[in-house]
């Protein structure tokens, strides 16, 4: 499995890339700092699954997102953004036959569909 993270936080980027090698040590693990370097490593390579933040200087996580060829891809959601409104209109504007989870830091956790 090809696996994506992109974060401009240093430290949550470094530290979810530990996480899933140690639960998943035969993917493949890519980093981007933001949506622009993400569409570059994208161009050149399929991943099976994208973790992404929301709010990153310069592209934020949903044009990225819009800029993606999504099918195929599942894609992960990681923000410690309390305005969930705003998250799931912008999720319905990209979901498609895509599935999307949402994983926030105040433990609220949901798909769609």
């Amino acid at each position: 499995m090809k696996i994506l993270i992109v974060e401009d936080e240093v430290n949550t980027r470094e530290g979810l890339a530990m996480l899933i090698g140690n639960l998943c040590p035969d993917a493949s693990v890519s980093l981007a700092e933001c949506g622009q370097q993400a569409i570059g490593l994208c161009s050149t390579r399929f991943y099976d699954l994208i973790f992404t933040d929301i709010r990153m200087p310069g592209m934020n996580g949903f044009q990225m997102l819009s800029q993606l060829d999504r099918k195929g891809r599942m894609i992960v959601i990681v923000s410690g953004m309390s305005w969930l409104s705003r998250i799931i209109y912008g999720l319905v504007g990209l979901c498609g036959n895509n599935h999307f989870y949402f994983f926030g830091f105040n433990n609220s956790i949901f798909c769609l569909n």
